[in-house]
Parts: structure tokens; sequence; C-alpha cells
């Protein structure tokens, strides 16, 4: 394999017959007889990521989150299953049956362009496009540091789902962990320190628009919001469609966590838990908003049943909920002195001609994972 094309279209294939065969299997996932360690198995850089395609995922079906790995003002991008613009809507074209038998009979004479124009004036859905997913919005956690961090390592461990970034400021090492929880239905955060590090950090849950975010009982944000679709043709009188609600609720040990304007700061601890999710009135049976649905009542439920757990047994329980899953395939293509670096380099090396058998098995699972999520 010399080239990315290569390693792509191999990746896309050995995905797809593998995890054809993992359902045809039979089996009920806990019913696995053999769990392989896949320990070895990351993405991994020695930097932050610049951009959204540079940041890495975690999802548990629901939410999705994108970790940037900013040790200034670290980014994480959210979105949720059902944000979207738009309104319920029938977009297939009347006049696409009456039209049929007379594409077919174009086409049997061979008139191949007036069959593809005919296709174009009465096969295009009207509107000819459909709303788009929106984004449920960012956390952001402004750490403000005074000097550069040292030993950084920007790291997503694909056996457990989670995504680690650890790095060295100020004599200390300082340690953040995302994961998003299939049985707890939440996006946990933890941020912690070594050797005598403090957390000293602010909060922002930020929309570019359609949402207004409060502080609730000093240790959570409350985003509320309605999406205003003006491109949407069949937009109701006031313009609004969706609504939605996100909750983050800051969890400590020691230090103190204080309210500011519109953000919390965590001051002087040496670890704190992030608890965030998101919630739409979507209903998944009407197909369309369900305005006795309150999304923030639903979120509070989440929240308030997930704080019920220590981050140790909702980190234990998102763990073994993903390997049940992650730990039916293995593939390994044996491994060579690319192994060990980092992951964007041995993409580079790649792309120069060098083979790397083992960053394809990176990548098959990086595909199942993504699938997972």
């Amino acid at each position: 394999m010399k080239t990315l094309k290569y390693i792509y279209c191999f990746v896309s294939v050995l995905i797809t017959i593998l995890f054809i065969s993992a359902c045809d299997s039979g089996k009920e996932v806990g019913q696995v007889e053999r769990i392989w360690d896949n320990s070895g198995l990351k993405l991994w850089y020695k930097q932050p990521a610049e951009k959204w395609t540079e940041a890495l995922p975690i999802g548990n079906g629901r939410l999705g989150a994108m970790v940037f790995g900013r040790v200034d003002r670290e980014r994480i991008q959210v979105n949720e299953e059902s944000l979207w613009a738009g309104s319920q809507i029938n977009n297939n074209n009347p006049e696409a049956l009456k039209n049929l038998p007379v594409i077919q009979k174009l086409l049997l004479e061979e008139k191949n362009k007036e069959a593809l124009e005919l296709v174009k004036k009465t096969f295009i859905g009207t509107p000819p496009r459909i709303r788009s997913y929106q984004t449920a919005g960012d956390i952001f956690i402004n750490f403000n540091r005074k000097t550069p961090v040292t030993d950084y390592k920007r790291e997503l461990i694909l056996e457990s789902g989670i995504c680690r970034v650890s790095y060295a400021y100020d004599a200390s090492r300082y340690i953040l962990e995302a994961f998003a929880s299939a049985p707890d239905n939440i996006l946990v955060i933890r941020i912690a320190t070594e050797n005598g590090g403090k957390i000293n950090a602010a909060i922002d849950l930020e929309r570019e628009k359609d949402a207004v975010v409060r502080i609730e009982d000093n240790d959570q944000l409350v985003m509320l919001g309605q999406i205003i679709d003006e491109q949407d043709p069949l937009r109701d009188p006031a313009g609004a469609h969706m609504k939605f609600a996100a909750r983050l609720m800051i969890l400590h040990e020691d230090g103190a966590i204080k309210a500011d304007g519109t953000r919390l700061r965590i001051e002087n601890a040496q670890s704190a838990t992030l608890l965030y999710t998101v919630a739409t009135d979507y209903d998944r049976q009407k197909l369309n908003y369900d305005r006795t649905k309150d999304p923030d009542e639903i979120c509070s439920r989440i929240i308030y049943e997930a704080r019920e757990k220590s981050y140790e047994d909702l980190k234990s329980r998102h763990v073994e909920d993903h390997k049940r899953f992650f730990n039916r395939v293995k593939i390994d293509f044996g491994k060579n002195e690319l192994a060990d670096l980092p992951t964007d380099e041995r993409l580079k090396a790649v792309q120069e001609g060098m083979d790397d058998p083992d960053l394809i098995a990176v990548y098959f699972q990086f595909g199942r994972y993504l699938l997972m999520g």
C-alpha cells in the first residue's frame, strides 16, 4: 500500500465485509467468546487540532463531540442526532409518476439526453433540497495559560472510546479525559492534575444563533433555544422550528465553583468532572416536533441521574459497554518501525511511499469505531 488512496479503499472494503460478517454471526453481543487486547489501537498526536477535521471524535449514537485538545481554550464541539433546521415536509415531485413511462420509453429508444432532461424536470424533489442538521454548540474550557506547555499528547484510544489530552505545565501534569457514555446517555469530561497542580478555568457554552445561556444553582450552565430557519419554505408564521436545550453541570471534590455572568469558573481544584447533555422536542414516532416535550426537563433528568454516580463508575460503565461491541473484531497485519510514530507522521510516511501495515489495521478499527458512535 503506497498511497492513502489505496489504504482508504482497502479499509472500506474490509469494514464492509467484516462488519457484515459480525452482524450475520448469529451471536448476541454478550455471547462473544473471545475478547482481544486492542490497547495499542489509537490515533495520537503531539499537537492540538487546528481545525475541525483534525479534532478527535467521541459519540454514543445520540450525542457526538469533537475534542480539539487545546491547552489555552479547549473547544469541544457537540452534535445531537435530531437537532436540525426545517420542518416536516413531503418533497415528492407530483409530476414524477405520470412521467415515469415517458422516461422509460425514451430510454428504450436510446434518447438518453431527452430522458435525462425530463428526469431533471419531474423527478427532482420539491423543494429540491432538505434542510440541514445543526450543531448543538460548543463547550469552551478557558485555562488562560501564561506559559507554554511541554510533553503534550492528544490521543483517541479506540478500544475504550476515550479521548485523552495530557501535558506538563508549571511543574504539574494536567489530564483531560472525555467520552460519550451510552449507558448513562451523557457526555463526560474529566480534568485532573498531578504533582500538586491546581485547575483554574472558565467554562462557557456557546452557539452562533438561536440560543441563550443562563446559570442555575451556581454549578450548571443551561442553554435554551429554538431554531429560526428563514430558508425553510414551510416555516410557520413565527419562523420558529425545533426547540432544544443543553445542560452542563460541574462536579468538584475541592476548590470552588463560582458564577461569572453566563460562565462558570473552577477555582483551585485538583479535579473536576463536567456532565453535559442535549435534548430536542423532536418526536421519532410523529417525525415532527412535539410541543408537549420539554427539552430542558429531559436534560435535567439525565444530568441528575448521572451525578449520582462517581466518575470512576461512569467511566467503567462506558468502557465495559464500548468494549462489548468494539472487541468483536480483531485485525493484525503486523508492525514495523512506523508503528511508534504519531498518526499524522505515519500518514505522511505512507504518502511518501513507505509501508505501514499496522496503520491499515488502526484505520480499519477506526472505521468500526465511527460506525459504533
